[in-house]
């Protein structure tokens, strides 16, 4: 049973879903600096984009491999956030 994971769309789907979570987290900085400035209109644009950017991740990569490499990719993005917090602390600018 262990062979026939797919170990090779697993990895793609953890740096991919690392590297999204990274885009995501730090565009959530410029958001809150947008809403906090008062320019609504952007933020607004801005949050519906990032949130529609990650259904279609999700959804292409559970659509194209299936279970394992959504799951590896769920595991990347959210594994970035502390790590950012960590490097940026919570007043990401």
């Amino acid at each position: 049973m262990a062979q026939n994971l797919p170990i090779g769309l697993m990895a793609l789907g953890l740096l991919t879903g690392a590297g999204f979570g990274w885009l995501f987290f730090r565009l959530l900085a410029v958001n809150s600096r947008l809403y906090t400035a008062g320019r609504v209109g952007p933020a607004t644009a801005l949050h519906v984009g990032r949130l529609a950017g990650a259904v279609l991740l999700f959804v292409a990569l559970a659509r194209l491999g299936g279970a394992a490499p959504l799951l590896a990719a769920f595991v990347g993005f959210l594994a970035i956030r502390p790590l950012l917090i960590r490097r940026h602390g919570r007043g990401v600018s």
